[in-house]
């Protein structure tokens, strides 16, 4: 129904709106991490030339667009239908949370 879809919609926004303490910039750490883990692999679908012009692109775009104009909060990394739960009166739950903390452990 248009209700449950809207709560599916609110919950996320609700999950999006929980700001981590004390754990500043780790979505551009967990980019930047997971940009050079896949230059190698980059490198044999697109070959070196291009590979360096796609890498550059997306370091400056990290460092430029991303980095100065985000601000940290949770994501639920697995947010598909498979981890909503609709109750009879058309509220919403989401499982699966340990998705939510999957790169911020790592700083614990």
């Amino acid at each position: 129904s248009k209700e449950e879809i809207y709560n599916i919609g609110k919950l996320l926004a609700n999950i999006h709106n929980c700001f981590p303490l004390s754990m500043k910039n780790l979505w551009i750490e967990y980019l930047k991490e997971y940009l050079e883990s896949s230059k190698k692999e980059l490198k044999e679908l697109f070959g070196e030339e291009d590979n360096n012009l796609i890498t550059t692109f997306l370091e400056k775009f990290i460092s430029q667009k991303i980095e100065n104009h985000y601000q940290d909060c949770l994501l639920h990394m697995d947010y598909r239908v498979g981890n909503i739960i609709i109750f009879k009166n058309y509220q919403v739950g989401v499982i699966d949370l340990e998705s939510i903390f999957r790169y911020y452990l790592q700083y614990f």
